[in-house]
């Protein structure tokens, strides 16, 4: 027979676990809640300091021939849903038919692709430099890790084609325009499109955020990610887990080089092979940089770099 005592004891425990309980998920809500702010607000600053040493990226020539040298002119568009995605374009001073989108990562600009810009402008093409929404003069309160930018490039890829029928394009995009550029290529293009080149992108936006969070939060990505999923559908519209290179990639058609670092773990390595493999029937062609971290491919080694970039696109272009 329970005894009263017994009874209080049951009682105590019943409410002291369920204040366990609300607490553990109004923390669990909250940290979603923040991670999605965090993660998906244009307006929130982030110091992007990188996790690792590694030489000092070969940017700031480049970025002074960007501003001062290259005869960048300003370009926007209005895109499908009334956002405005502005961009740079640099000619060439006499004509040429040949073109390369680049783009630019998580939180930066499209500066940031200026040592890409001028590398691709001396082997003779045009460059297009467009900002992703929510980073510098484009729209945007939230930063769609490419999902929806994907469908400005694809603008930005009419746009040129209206100018000239006869243009030949490149894509190209280190990290969140890695992602970018994969995602792109899942969507109709014209046939103008001849290349994608992804340097470290990653598999799906809730892989890498889970990731993230599991590497250096040091927390486990369920239930926070299935949290964030709700706030970003509420707050932003975004779907995370639409967002997938990987489904994209299975309907591309675009001859693709996937580019990873062996010391990534920002973006990590074995993403890479994932990536590679997703659709078998894909024209592709794969670069290991050994030694190198995120985004620091074309620094570690800059001949194997470009020797595959400049390599994929004579053969197919």
């Amino acid at each position: 027979m329970i005894t009263q005592k017994q009874k209080q004891i049951a009682k105590q425990f019943y409410i002291g676990f369920c204040c366990i309980i609300c607490i553990l998920t109004m923390g669990y809500i909250a940290l979603g809640y923040a991670f999605c702010q965090v993660a998906f607000s244009s307006a929130f600053v982030i110091t992007m300091e990188p996790p690792f040493e590694q030489p000092d990226f070969p940017q700031l020539e480049e970025t002074e021939w960007l501003i001062n040298e290259s005869g960048r002119q300003a370009v926007k568009l209005v895109s499908y849903d009334g956002a405005t995605v502005t961009g740079w374009e640099i000619l060439q001073p006499e004509y040429t038919n040949q073109w390369v989108i680049t783009i630019h990562g998580y939180r930066g600009t499209s500066e940031d692709m200026s040592y890409y810009a001028k590398t691709f402008y001396d082997a003779g093409f045009n460059v297009l430099m467009p900002n992703l929404r929510g980073h510098s003069g484009s729209g945007g309160e939230y930063i769609r890790m490419g999902w929806y930018d994907r469908l400005d490039i694809v603008q930005w890829i009419q746009g040129l084609v209206a100018q000239d029928a006869q243009c030949k394009i490149v894509l190209h995009g280190v990290s969140m325009g890695a992602a970018t550029v994969m995602m792109t290529t899942g969507e109709m293009l014209p046939s103008n499109v001849k290349v994608a080149i992804e340097d470290c992108g990653y598999t799906s936006v809730y892989d890498q955020f889970a990731y993230i969070l599991e590497e250096f939060g040091s927390i486990p990505a369920r239930p926070i990610m299935d949290i964030a999923i709700m706030f970003a559908k509420r707050f932003t519209g975004f779907n995370i887990t639409e967002a997938s290179c990987i489904q994209q990639l299975q309907k591309s058609k675009t001859p693709t080089l996937f580019i990873h670092g062996t010391e990534d773990d920002f973006v990590p390595f074995t993403m890479l092979e994932q990536l590679y493999n997703a659709n078998p029937t894909l024209p592709k062609e794969k670069l290991i940089v050994e030694g190198a971290a995120h985004a620091y491919a074309a620094t570690v080694n800059p001949t194997a770099y470009w020797n595959a970039v400049f390599g994929m696109i004579d053969k197919y272009m």
